[in-house]
């Protein structure tokens, strides 16, 4: 099992997690994500899960980008702290 194998795929699962609360926001349903369970098939699932969390942070970007919402102070801490928690997490 390689580890960069299961980590892209659960990136692309909290990528399309992000995606999905987004086109829900737009009013788009149905909007299915299969990467983690690839993802969880190639690793281990303490670490998966955790990048999974990662969705939080591009929900903030997506909403930024695509919603135009507002990037605050805020956000942008607490996005800090839930990938700094991530990452102490999984090491």
């Amino acid at each position: 099992m390689k580890m960069n194998e299961w980590l892209i795929l659960a990136v692309l699962d909290a990528f399309f997690a992000a995606l999905a609360t987004i086109f829900a926001k737009i009013g788009l349903q149905n909007v299915d994500s299969r990467a983690r369970f690839l993802a969880l098939q190639k690793g281990e699932t303490t670490p998966v899960s955790l990048v999974d969390k990662s969705s939080l942070a591009f929900v903030v970007l997506l909403s930024v980008l695509v919603l135009h919402e507002e990037l605050t102070l805020k956000k942008i801490v607490a996005v800090g702290l839930v990938l700094a928690a991530i990452y102490i997490l999984a090491i």
